[in-house]
């Protein structure tokens, strides 16, 4: 029971960021931010650490998955590069 309702809190908070790079990416079409960019790579980060989140993710929105993979592997290319791009 406790259990479960944890897992579900975390499945609200997950689909809340999910929401919010959906939202992120449509701006940022518009008009590149750092701020904005910098957060999106933050909730795409964490959406595709969880993995059950962004397995569920992958199936119902194909497109949207590829950009937070991709987002979450950008921040991790750039310090495996040894320095930080401004």
């Amino acid at each position: 029971e406790e259990k479960e309702q944890a897992r579900q809190e975390n499945f609200k908070k997950a689909f809340s960021h999910y929401f919010r790079f959906k939202d992120l990416s449509r701006e940022l079409e518009k008009y590149n931010d750092f701020d904005l960019k910098k957060e999106q790579r933050a909730l795409g980060k964490s959406l595709y650490k969880n993995k059950e989140i962004f397995e569920h993710i992958e199936k119902i929105d194909p497109e949207i998955s590829k950009a937070i993979k991709e987002s979450a592997q950008e921040k991790q290319r750039e310090y495996s590069r040894g320095g930080f791009s401004l």
